[in-house]
């Protein structure tokens, strides 16, 4: 994806108190938090709009934008989601064994938000409403992780690995389980202006373990 910080100014359209009503660029000032801020765009209020600057309006709030350039979109964060994606951004697998063992780890803990953290863009978007309607706890209180191992298949590319993760589970009467399941993760490579490699899983799903009780 090519994805990047837009540097440039483009237009923001807000509703305006006095529909109809052209000042000119001169005449309105920006205010921001009951501070005056020179504008870097002249702003104006045109046919009940007003026309300024996206970038500094939302960077002055804490927030950021985004310019995806394959789908031609423009992106607004606010100051909360920009904190997540910078967190989202630290948490980056290096290398596919680093991300075959966060989403083990994440289980073990139930911690949603990581593993939505290693998922790729594309699961990102198709799987955002099932975590959020979990508030980003997965799995259950009982049985619990306890363990894990995590085993490469053979037959991979360079840039593509499957994993297979065996579980160890138990619960309050001291019987153990195990659980499988296995996943795919891929090297996704950026552009020349963010020239890095990450790991992300592509075909993770939300925890659901079929439990084999253990023999002591």
């Amino acid at each position: 994806m090519n994805k990047k910080l837009l540097f440039g100014s483009i237009a923001l359209l807000l509703p305006a108190l006095s529909a109809g009503v052209v000042y000119a660029a001169s005449t309105v000032k920006l205010s921001l938090n009951y501070k005056d801020v020179p504008p870097v765009v002249p702003l104006r209020l045109d046919n009940g709009h007003i026309v300024g600057s996206v970038r500094q309006i939302v960077e002055a709030m804490g927030g950021s934008v985004e310019w995806d350039e394959a789908k031609q979109t423009i992106s607004i964060l606010d100051q909360r989601q920009t904190q997540i994606q910078q967190l989202e951004s630290a948490l980056k697998p290096a290398d596919k064994q680093e991300a075959a063992r966060r989403w083990a780890e994440a289980a073990m803990h139930r911690n949603g938000a990581l593993r939505y953290a290693l998922l790729s863009p594309e699961l990102k978007q198709q799987q955002y409403g099932d975590y959020k309607d979990l508030n980003w706890v997965i799995g259950g209180s009982s049985p619990w992780i306890v363990s894990y191992e995590l085993s490469e298949k053979p037959g991979n590319d360079a840039d593509t690995a499957t994993f297979d993760i065996s579980y160890v589970l138990t619960d309050s009467t001291g019987q153990k389980y195990r659980s499988k399941e296995s996943i795919t993760i891929k090297k996704f490579t950026y552009d020349s202006h963010d020239n890095y490699a990450n790991w992300f899983v592509t075909s993770g799903k939300l925890p659901s373990y079929d439990l084999d009780p253990v023999a002591e």
